[in-house]
C-alpha cells in the first residue's frame, strides 16, 4: 500500500509539472465550463478542464471545481494536499457516509457467473427505505454494518444523510488528535472560520504576525484611525493556513483579502499589522514574470514581479492577434472575459462583455467587447445607498483572441492600481503590476456582521484601459493592454446621507508611432519660413516708408517685423494643425486595417496650443490691419472745371465766376466710408451655414470616436469626444461652406447682381473724382475716376446721353493711359512728392505730427476746425488738386511718372525693386489693388481670423453654437472699430 501511495504520488507530480510547462505561457488555452467531460473539473487557475486522477481514486466534485474521492474509497486523514487522498475499498467492503472508514457490507450478495465457479462476494445496497448503520451509537465502527429501516419522517441515505449517528468531530484536525475531539491549547490553536468546520492548527505553522493582537485592523486612506474589521478577524488567519495546506478556495480568499486592501503590506511604528497580501508575499511560489500556475498549485496568479512592469508592457505575446476596424468584423472588437469571484473565494462565473465589467455605469449589454479604435469616455452619479446594495465580488481579466487557426486563447490583462504609492510614480520601472480588481467593496471596512452600514465604503472611482497599436508594418496587432484604476472611499455618515458619487470608464489608444513629432517639425518649419516671408515683407514696408536706405535695422522695422510676422505664423500654425486633424480623421474614419488611430492627449494638446496660438496671432494681426486703415491717406481729386460764363449785357454787372459743386467729392467719400468695411463674404450666412450642417444635419456627430460615420448621437460611448476629430469636423464644414460661398459670390453675385468695388469706380468715373490713396510714406494707390466726357456737373438729360455715347463706344475710355481701360495703379513715389504735400497742409496742422493727414482723409482728426480755417482750408485743397491733376498730367516737369508692369517676382514678394526716387512709378495692377486698404482685399486675414477663433472657442467649450456666436459678437467689434 505504501509502495502503491508513492506511485500514485510521483504519477500525480509529472502530470502536474508537465501541465505546468505547457500552460506556462501567457496566451492561455481556453475552455468553458460546460465543455468539461465527466471524469474532469474545471481548474479555476488555468480556466481549463483537467481530468482527475483515476489512479488516485479521484472523481469530480459536485461542483466541478475540484476533485473528491470516488463513492467506493475511503478518504486517508490528511491536513495537506490540493485534493483528499483516497483508498479504494475491497470488493466485499463499502466506505461509511462520511467517508472515513471502509466497512463490511451491510448487504452482501454471492454470485457466480458459470455454474461449478467459485463464489464471488459483491455489495448490494440496502433496500428502499432503509439506511446503512456502520458506526456505533457511540461513532465506533460497527463490526458488522446493518441496513435499517427509517423510522417515520426520515428518509433513507441517498435522500438526506446519516441522521442519528453519531457525528465526528465538528472540526479539522491533524490525524493523531482525531480519536480524542480535543484540540490542545498548548500546542495548537483552534480557528473557528464562519460557516465552515472548526480548524484545529499547530502553532507552529502560524507566523508571529498571524498571532499578533491587531490583527483585524485595517488603515484606510480616508480615516486617520484603523478599522477593525470583521471580516479579518474572521477569515485571515484559517485562509492563509488553509492556503498553505494548498486549499484551493482559501487560497481564492486570501487573493480577494488582498485585493480589497489595495495590495498594501500594512506597518506601522509599532509593529507590523496583518495583510493578505503580505501572506502571498512570503509564500515562495507565488507566481510571477507572467508564469501561470500549474494545476497542482492552488494560490492563484495574482501579482507580477517587482520592476517587470517595461517588459510586461512591451511583449509581443499578441503579435498572432490582429484587429480589424470594419464594423462587420469580430475582430472589431476588444472581447474581454472576466474569471468573478465570491468574496469567499468560489468562482461564480466566466462572463464575456465590453465596457460593462470596468464601470458601475450602466452600459450597453449588446456589446461584444471595447471597439477596437474607440475612444470611451463613460460617467455617471450613483448614490451611496446603490453602492452599499452591490455584491462584492472580484474578477480576473483576460483578453480573448482568436488566432489565424481559428483556435481560441485569453491573454491576461495588467492592472495598474493607483492608490498604490509605488504606481503613482511615472517611471514604469517601479511599478506593480496586479491581476485582480473589484467595483464595490462594502464589507472589509464592517466592523461587525450586525451593522448594515459599514465604517468604509470603497468603491471604483475611475477606470482606464490603455492600449497601444503596432506601427504600419504590423497594422492590426497591439501590445498588451493596461488597465489603470483609482479607488476612493466613503464614510459611514456620507452613506447614512446617501451622498452621490460620480464614477468614470475611459478607453484611449496610441500608435507605436505617433504623429506629434511630425506636426512639432512641420510647425516649427513653417513658422520659420513665415518668418523669412515677414522679413521681407518687413523691408519692402520700409523702402514704402523710405526707411530702408542703409543696412541697419531700427527699432521701427524690428516691431514691424514682429507685428508682419503674426499673420503668417498664424496662418502656418493653423494650417499644420488642420491638415494633421483632417488626416486622422479622413484615415481613422476610413480605414478598415487600422494605420492611424486617433491621437494621444500629448498630440490633442499640441494641437490645441497651436489653435490658440494661431487665433491668438491672427488677432494681432487684424488689431494692425485696423490700426493700418487708420494710417491711410485719401484725397479726392475733382477734374471738374468751372463753366465759362456767358458775358452779360452791356449796362448789366458783371457775372460772377462760377464754381464747381462739392457735392460729388462729399457722395464718393460717403460711399468710400460705407465700402470701407464690406467684405465679399457674409460672416453671418457662413456661421448660420456651419451651425445649421454642423447641429441640425449632425455632421458634428462624425467627430464621434469611433471608426464609423454618424450622423446621431451613440449613447454607447457616453461623453467620450476627440478634441482632434471636432477640430477637423468643424474646420472642415466651416471651410467647406465658405468656399461654397466664395464661389457664389465672386462667380455669380459679384458678377451678376452688384460688385460694391466696381461700382465704386464706376462712381467715381461718373462723378469726375479720382482718389488718391497714400498708404505708406512714399506708396500708395490712385483710382483714375476722370470722366471720359470732360464733365459731370450737368443735367439729368446730358449725363443720360454720356453713359450712352459710353455705351456704344463713341467716346474716349477711361484709362488714364488714352486708349486703355486702366482705371487703378500702385504708386511708389519719391519722397518730393510727399514733401509737397506736407508743404500744402502745413498751415492747416494744429499738432505736431499730422501733416497731410487733415486735409487728405475724410474724417476729421486731431482738431481740425472749420470756424476760421473755412479760407485755408479751402485753398489748400484747391492748392492739392491742381497740383494732383497737373502730375497725372506731366504738367510738372521737377515730378513726373511712368506707368509699368511689375515684374513676376515684384508681384509674388509684393515688393518693387525699381528705383523711385527721383521718378514716380505707377504699376498697371488688375482693377482693385487699392482694395487692400479695405475689409474686401483683407478677406483671407479675415476669414482665417475667424476660422481660428470658431475652432479656438470650440476646443476650449466643446460647443460648435458658442463658438459660432462668439466669432459673430468679435466680427461685428472688428467692423465697428473700422468705421471709428
Amino acid at each position: 500500500m505504501a509502495f502503491s501511495s508513492i506511485g500514485v504520488a510521483l504519477t500525480i507530480g509529472l502530470l502536474t509539472f508537465s501541465l505546468g510547462l505547457a500552460e506556462a505561457e501567457e496566451l492561455l488555452k481556453f475552455a468553458d465550463i460546460g465543455t468539461c467531460l465527466p471524469d474532469e473539473y474545471y481548474n479555476i487557475n488555468l480556466l481549463q478542464c483537467v481530468k482527475c486522477s483515476s489512479l488516485a481514486n479521484l472523481m469530480p466534485s459536485d461542483d466541478g471545481f475540484s476533485c473528491k474521492c470516488k463513492a467506493d474509497s475511503a478518504i486517508i486523514p490528511s491536513i495537506g494536499g490540493e485534493f483528499p487522498r483516497c483508498q479504494k475499498c475491497s470488493e466485499d467492503q463499502e466506505p461509511t457516509f462520511d467517508q472515513r472508514e471502509c466497512v463490511p457490507c451491510p448487504n452482501l450478495v454471492s454470485s457466480t457467473e458459470e455454474p461449478n465457479s467459485t463464489a464471488i462476494n459483491e455489495c448490494s445496497p440496502c433496500p428502499s427505505g432503509q439506511i446503512t448503520v456502520s458506526r456505533e451509537w457511540n461513532g465506533a465502527i460497527s463490526q458488522q454494518p446493518s441496513c435499517v429501516e427509517c423510522a417515520a419522517g426520515f428518509k433513507a441515505r441517498s435522500e438526506f444523510g446519516s441522521f442519528g449517528l453519531c457525528k465526528p468531530c465538528d472540526w479539522r484536525a491533524a490525524p493523531e488528535i482525531t480519536a480524542t475531539c480535543n484540540c490542545p491549547a498548548a500546542s495548537h490553536e483552534l480557528l473557528r472560520p464562519p460557516d465552515e468546520p472548526a480548524l484545529c492548527v499547530p502553532k507552529t505553522r502560524l507566523t508571529s504576525w498571524l498571532l499578533t493582537d491587531k490583527s483585524a485592523q485595517i488603515q484606510f486612506d480616508s480615516l486617520s484611525e484603523s478599522v477593525f474589521s470583521q471580516l479579518y478577524k474572521d477569515r485571515l488567519r484559517p485562509s492563509v493556513v488553509l492556503c498553505q495546506l494548498n486549499n484551493r478556495t482559501a487560497c481564492q480568499f486570501l487573493a480577494n483579502l488582498c485585493a480589497l486592501g489595495l495590495y498594501k503590506d500594512e506597518n506601522s511604528d509599532d509593529g507590523p499589522r496583518p495583510s493578505a497580501c503580505k501572506a502571498f508575499r512570503d509564500s515562495k511560489r507565488t507566481p510571477i514574470l507572467g508564469a501561470v500556475v500549474s494545476g497542482g498549485d492552488a494560490r492563484p496568479w495574482l501579482l507580477y514581479g517587482d520592476g517587470d512592469a517595461p517588459s510586461v508592457l512591451a511583449r509581443r505575446k499578441l503579435s498572432p492577434v490582429k484587429f480589424s476596424l470594419h464594423p462587420n468584423s469580430n475582430s472589431s472588437f476588444l472581447r474581454l472575459r472576466a474569471a468573478k469571484f465570491s468574496l469567499e473565494g468560489n468562482l461564480l462565473d466566466l462572463t464575456a462583455g465590453g465596457a460593462g465589467l470596468l464601470t458601475l455605469c450602466p452600459t450597453d449589454e449588446e456589446e461584444p467587447g471595447l471597439r477596437f479604435g474607440a475612444k470611451y469616455r463613460i460617467s455617471c452619479s450613483i448614490s451611496a445607498r446603490k453602492l452599499l446594495a452591490q455584491q462584492t465580488t472580484l474578477q480576473d481579466l483576460y483578453l480573448e483572441a482568436t488566432l489565424a487557426d481559428g483556435s481560441e486563447k485569453l491573454y491576461p490583462i495588467p492592472i495598474l492600481v493607483r492608490n498604490m504609492k509605488a504606481n503613482q510614480a511615472k517611471d514604469p520601472t517601479s511599478w506593480q503590476l496586479v491581476r485582480r480588481m473589484f467595483l464595490v467593496d462594502n464589507e472589509l471596512g464592517r466592523t461587525s456582521r450586525e451593522n448594515k452600514i459599514p465604517k468604509v465604503l470603497r468603491y471604483l472611482k475611475s477606470c482606464t484601459v490603455k492600449t497601444k497599436a503596432l506601427g504600419q508594418e504590423n497594422a492590426g496587432q497591439i501590445w498588451p493592454p493596461i488597465i489603470e484604476l483609482t479607488y476612493d472611499e466613503l464614510s459611514s455618515d456620507q452613506m447614512e446621507e446617501n451622498a452621490a458619487v460620480t464614477v468614470s470608464l475611459e478607453v484611449t489608444w496610441e500608435m507605436e508611432k505617433t504623429p506629434t513629432y511630425s506636426v512639432q517639425v512641420s510647425a516649427a518649419v513653417l513658422g520659420s519660413a513665415s518668418v523669412i516671408w515677414a522679413g521681407i515683407a518687413a523691408w519692402s514696408r520700409s523702402r514704402r516708408d523710405g526707411r530702408a536706405q542703409g543696412a541697419s535695422i531700427d527699432l521701427l522695422t524690428l516691431g514691424r517685423l514682429i507685428l508682419l510676422a503674426c499673420g503668417p505664423v498664424a496662418s502656418s500654425f493653423l494650417l499644420v494643425s488642420g491638415v494633421s486633424a483632417l488626416l486622422t480623421l479622413l484615415l481613422y474614419k476610413g480605414q478598415s486595417v487600422p494605420h492611424t488611430l486617433l491621437p494621444t492627449e500629448e498630440h490633442e494638446t499640441l494641437l490645441r496650443d497651436l489653435v490658440i496660438s494661431a487665433a491668438s496671432l491672427k488677432l494681432v494681426e487684424v488689431l494692425h490691419l485696423l490700426w493700418m486703415q487708420t494710417k491711410v491717406d485719401l484725397f479726392f481729386m475733382d477734374w471738374e472745371r468751372p463753366k465759362v460764363a456767358p458775358s452779360p449785357p452791356p449796362g448789366s454787372p458783371p457775372t460772377p465766376p462760377s464754381r464747381v459743386s462739392i457735392w460729388r467729392t462729399y457722395l464718393v467719400a460717403n460711399e468710400w466710408n460705407e465700402i470701407q468695411a464690406t467684405r465679399r463674404t457674409s460672416v453671418t450666412v457662413q456661421l448660420l451655414v456651419t451651425v445649421f450642417c454642423l447641429q441640425v444635419i449632425g455632421i458634428e456627430h462624425w467627430a464621434t470616436p469611433d471608426p464609423e460615420l454618424h450622423t446621431v448621437a451613440q449613447s454607447k460611448f457616453g461623453e467620450s469626444k476627440s478634441l482632434a476629430l471636432r477640430f477637423a469636423v468643424g474646420l472642415l464644414v466651416y471651410i467647406v461652406a465658405y468656399v461654397v460661398q466664395w464661389l457664389v459670390v465672386t462667380g455669380f453675385f459679384e458678377r451678376y447682381v452688384s460688385n460694391s468695388v466696381q461700382q465704386f469706380i464706376d462712381l467715381c468715373s461718373v462723378a469726375n473724382i479720382s482718389v488718391f490713396i497714400m498708404s505708406h510714406e512714399n506708396y500708395g494707390f490712385y483710382l483714375h475716376g476722370r470722366s471720359a466726357h470732360g464733365s459731370a456737373d450737368t443735367d439729368m438729360q446730358s449725363l443720360g446721353e454720356q453713359l450712352k455715347r459710353e455705351q456704344e463706344d463713341m467716346c474716349a475710355h477711361r484709362g488714364l493711359v488714352p486708349g486703355c481701360e486702366q482705371q487703378t495703379f500702385e504708386m511708389a513715389l519719391p519722397p518730393k512728392m510727399r514733401a509737397f504735400c506736407r508743404r500744402v497742409t502745413a498751415p492747416l496742422d494744429t499738432t505736431s505730427g499730422h501733416r497731410s493727414r487733415q486735409l487728405m482723409s475724410t474724417k476729421s482728426k486731431n482738431g481740425i476746425h472749420w470756424q476760421g480755417n473755412a479760407d485755408r482750408i479751402a485753398q489748400a485743397y484747391d492748392t492739392m488738386n491742381k497740383f494732383l491733376a497737373a502730375f497725372f498730367q506731366h504738367a510738372i516737369r521737377e515730378l513726373d511718372y511712368e506707368i509699368k508692369e511689375k515684374a513676376f517676382l515684384e508681384k509674388v514678394l509684393d515688393i518693387e525693386l525699381a528705383d523711385s526716387t527721383e521718378k514716380a512709378i505707377l504699376y498697371a495692377d488688375d482693377g482693385s489693388s487699392f482694395d487692400r486698404v479695405l475689409f474686401h482685399g483683407a478677406e483671407f486675414t479675415l476669414f482665417s481670423f475667424d476660422l481660428a477663433l470658431f475652432c479656438c472657442t470650440e476646443m476650449l467649450f466643446s460647443d460648435f453654437l458658442l463658438a459660432a456666436i462668439v466669432t459673430a459678437l468679435v466680427a461685428n467689434v472688428y467692423t465697428f472699430l473700422s468705421y471709428l
